[in-house]
C-alpha cells in the first residue's frame, strides 16, 4: 500500500454538516435545472408541433384561395373608379419622394456637422 501519498483532513461536526447542507443545495439546483431543461424541450417540442400544424393550415388556406380566385369572375372596374386609384398611387409616389428629399437632406446636415467637428 502506499500510505505515504494519503492524506486525511479532519471536519469538525458542525464544519461537515454545513458541507454536507451545501452540498445538497448544489444537488437540490442542478435538479432544478435539469427539470427546468426537461420542460423547455418538451415545450420546443409542442412548440415545434403547432408551427408544423399552422404551416399546414396555411398551405391549404392559400390553395384554397388561389381556387377561389380561379373559380370567381374577374371585376371589370369602371373608369371612375381606375382614375381614382391611379391619383391616390400619384399621390403616394410624391409623398414618398418629399420624404426621400428631407432624407437626402438630413443626411447632408449630418454631414456637414460631422466635418465641422473634425476641424
Amino acid at each position: 500500500m502506499k500510505s505515504k501519498n494519503l492524506i486525511h483532513v479532519k471536519f469538525e461536526y458542525d464544519e461537515g454538516m454545513d458541507s454536507k447542507k451545501g452540498m445538497l443545495f448544489i444537488e437540490l439546483g442542478l435538479l432544478k435545472i435539469a427539470r427546468t431543461i426537461k420542460q423547455y424541450k418538451a415545450y420546443r417540442l409542442e412548440e415545434l408541433n403547432l408551427r408544423a400544424k399552422l404551416h399546414r393550415k396555411l398551405s391549404e388556406i392559400k390553395t384554397g384561395v388561389v381556387k377561389l380566385e380561379a373559380n370567381l369572375p374577374k371585376l371589370k372596374i369602371s373608369g371612375k373608379l381606375k382614375e381614382h386609384e391611379q391619383e391616390t398611387k400619384t399621390k403616394v409616389d410624391i409623398k414618398e419622394s418629399e420624404y426621400d428629399e428631407d432624407l437626402e437632406r438630413q443626411l447632408q446636415d449630418i454631414q456637414s456637422q460631422l466635418s465641422e467637428l473634425s476641424r
